[in-house]
Parts: C-alpha cells; sequence; structure tokens
C-alpha cells in the first residue's frame, strides 16, 4: 500500500477546489476563476484586523505580482474580507474553513500559485517573506522579465522622439 503525504492531500483538495463548478460571474464556488490569472493568498482570522490592513496598505505590490487575497474565519466559516471582484459562496468559505492546511495552531496563511498549486504555507503572515516566495516563482520571473523588456522598449522609443524632436 502506498503511503499518502500530507502535501499529496494537500493538492488534491485544492485541485478539487479549483475545479468544482462554479455559477456565474459574481458569486463563485471555487477557486477555478483565479487559476491562470491571479496568485491567492489565504489567511486564517488568527489577527484579521491586522492582515486586512497589511493587504490594503501593499495593494500595489500584490496588483503587480496579480494576488487575490481572502481573510476568512475559519472557525465561523465566515469571509472576513478580500480584494476579489467575485464574490465567494457560503460553500466555498466552508471548504476553505475545513482545509486541513489552516488547521491551527500551525499554519495561519497559504499561498497559492496561478496553477492552482499550494507554493508555500506560513504560520504567520510576512509580506516579504510571500514576496520573496512569488519572486521567486518561474511564472513571475518571465511576468518580471516582460515587465523589464516593455520599460525598455518604452525608453527606447522615447528616445528616439526626443532625437527626432532635437534634428
Amino acid at each position: 500500500m502506498r503511503a499518502i503525504t500530507i502535501p499529496a492531500v494537500l493538492t488534491t483538495l485544492f485541485a478539487s477546489l479549483m475545479f468544482t463548478a462554479h455559477s456565474g460571474a459574481e458569486e463563485i464556488t471555487s477557486l477555478k476563476p483565479f487559476q491562470g490569472k491571479h496568485r491567492i493568498i489565504i489567511a486564517d482570522q488568527d489577527d484579521s484586523k491586522r492582515w486586512v490592513k497589511t493587504f490594503k496598505q501593499e495593494d500595489l505590490q500584490l496588483t503587480l505580482r496579480n494576488v487575490v487575497w481572502l481573510v476568512i474565519d475559519s472557525d465561523r466559516q465566515q469571509l472576513i474580507d478580500s480584494n476579489s471582484h467575485h464574490t465567494l459562496s457560503d460553500e466555498l468559505v466552508m471548504k476553505l474553513s475545513f482545509s486541513p492546511y489552516l488547521a491551527p495552531p500551525k499554519t495561519r496563511v497559504v499561498l497559492i500559485g496561478k496553477d492552482g498549486d499550494i507554493k508555500e504555507t506560513y504560520d504567520e503572515l510576512d509580506i516579504d517573506a510571500i514576496y520573496d516566495d512569488i519572486d521567486e516563482m518561474p511564472m513571475r520571473q518571465r511576468e518580471m522579465y516582460k515587465e523589464s523588456q516593455r520599460e525598455m522598449y518604452k525608453e527606447n522609443q522615447q528616445e528616439m522622439r526626443q532625437e527626432k524632436l532635437k534634428q
């Protein structure tokens, strides 16, 4: 009999959440609408006011990294706050609340990649560690490269315009 590891169980749980059918554009019952577009940070309510404040203060950096954040209260199975334009169904919040990786006392924050896989878990909110982990991801490396290429192109175009004006 093959042993099942905790990471395998967690990945399977999130895979099922990612591919559960969702209804309508507004209320969602899975994380699938985010797949391929956003990274997801799920934080449990331990210190929800501080976490929401941090996420809102870090809006620009989180947006640059295509992050959707969700702060949930797993004890009450409620969504506290989020930057998502989708409404999370009660069913989805309940699934997230009962996920084993958010079980106290260890994991309070989970980072999910654009591919839907769990990339990292944290026992406290360390926004700099999260940024470092995201910035090390191969997909994020490609995004940063493309962004730098666009910036170089814009600068080049601007220099060419300035040269034309001088002539």
